[in-house]
């Protein structure tokens, strides 16, 4: 159960605070740009 609630909640469906829910997708966002541009740049 905690692992499903878990997993709906980073979906957006849990009761957790907006604004941290917001925070951890940018993060996530900006850590998966990051990785693209440094693939990107190996591979110039």
């Amino acid at each position: 159960m905690g692992k499903k609630s878990k997993i709906l909640s980073w979906l957006g469906f849990g009761k957790s605070d907006k604004k941290q829910q917001e925070a951890e997708r940018e993060a996530a966002r900006l850590a998966e740009e990051q990785a693209k541009r440094e693939e990107a740049e190996r591979l110039a």
